[in-house]
């Protein structure tokens, strides 16, 4: 999947703003304040496979929550599950890189669907596959939008480190009952070795708590007393955890955990998707920073798939070429993405600050 245009109202600090993005790597540079993390938040939103994402007043261009929020994006190179009839074959919308967007394919039109995110005052998003044949468009679901393929890598650090609920590690593992088992065997010893320990300070806290709720008219069964909780499922098991050697990875520094976090994000990458990067230096030296670049830089393969991320280091921009380079700007809400090739007369080649 590749997005062709992406389009912004009202959105945080964007009034308005058209992109027709170009090529499979794109770097957004700019100054602070020129909305680049807005962009990949927007395009996050939009084609995000989640059921609901949050919204508040805050999220809405000068706190002007009576103007909708509308997040309009155009994909090309769809997943064959999404070109049938009973799905958007009947919505595709053509796409040719001279003439831009079409209501309808012509001849060697790529196929494209036109998604748009739209949000009232109600902070209610509501997603729908639209085009001009059709302006009120068709809703899509969440199961849908996860066939695009989008990933956003980088938040959510710690939280991939551990098996807990909706981790990269959780949805890595094949036999989660047979983790399941083995954790509730060890639960159930924790549970028995801190029934015969010596836990004065714990013990005299639990019982001061049952006086005062006793004072409130709490009718408890029996005495208050520290205890390991007896229910163990996916969703609690925090302290089951990625280590090394004897280190819980979520102890080492943080560019060294924001690069297995990474990773871990990037196992779930399916071939072909559009991966958003917000601050892709953020926490690395120079040499990983490189060596993470090229990574990005050579995922997308045969022409298939997209990587877009914001930089505000000149070691990274010295890696990219100038056809990679997306200057943004934002002057009164009115944003501007730039392709530095369309503006450059010198050679191509690696570009300089």
């Amino acid at each position: 999947m590749q997005l062709r245009q992406v389009t912004v109202e009202n959105f945080r600090g964007i009034q308005s703003f058209d992109w027709k993005p170009d090529g499979a790597v794109g770097c957004l540079i700019g100054p602070g304040d020129s909305t680049k993390t807005t962009i990949l938040d927007a395009i996050d939103y939009a084609l995000s496979p989640r059921w609901n994402v949050a919204i508040a007043d805050t999220d809405f261009h000068g706190g002007r929550f009576r103007e909708p929020i509308t997040i309009t994006v155009t994909v090309g190179q769809l997943p064959a599950v999404l070109l049938q009839e009973d799905k958007f074959g009947l919505d595709l919308r053509g796409w040719d890189d001279k003439q831009g967007l079409r209501d309808e394919p012509e001849g060697a039109d790529e196929s494209a669907l036109t998604i748009r995110l739209s949000v009232d005052s109600s902070l209610e998003p509501i997603w729908h596959a639209v085009n001009d044949r059709r302006p009120e468009g068709r809703l899509i679901s969440a199961k849908d939008r996860e066939a695009l393929g989008l990933v956003r890598l980088g938040g959510d650090i710690d939280r991939h480190l551990s098996w807990t609920r909706g981790s990269i590690l959780t949805r890595q593992t094949d036999s989660l009952l047979e983790v399941g088992r083995a954790l509730a065997d060890a639960h159930r010893e924790a549970r028995e070795q801190v029934k015969k320990a010596s836990l004065t300070k714990l013990e005299d806290v639990a019982k001061r708590v049952e006086e005062h709720a006793g004072q409130l008219g709490v009718k408890a069964p029996g005495a208050f007393h520290p205890a390991l909780e007896a229910v163990v499922t996916l969703g609690g098991m925090g302290p089951l955890s990625l280590h090394t050697a004897d280190i819980p990875v979520r102890a080492l520094g943080l560019g060294s955990r924001r690069l297995v976090a990474l990773a871990l994000q990037w196992m779930a990458v399916t071939e072909g998707a559009i991966v958003l990067v917000d601050e892709v230096e953020h926490a690395l030296e120079p040499h990983r920073l490189r060596h993470l670049l090229r990574v990005l830089r050579a995922a997308p393969r045969d022409g298939k798939g997209q990587v877009i991320f914001t930089t505000h280091s000149s070691v990274a921009v010295e890696e990219m070429a100038a056809e990679e380079l997306i200057s943004v700007r934002c002057e009164d809400g009115r944003t501007t993405a730039r392709h530095m090739n369309r503006h450059r007369r010198s050679a191509p080649g690696p570009a300089r600050l």
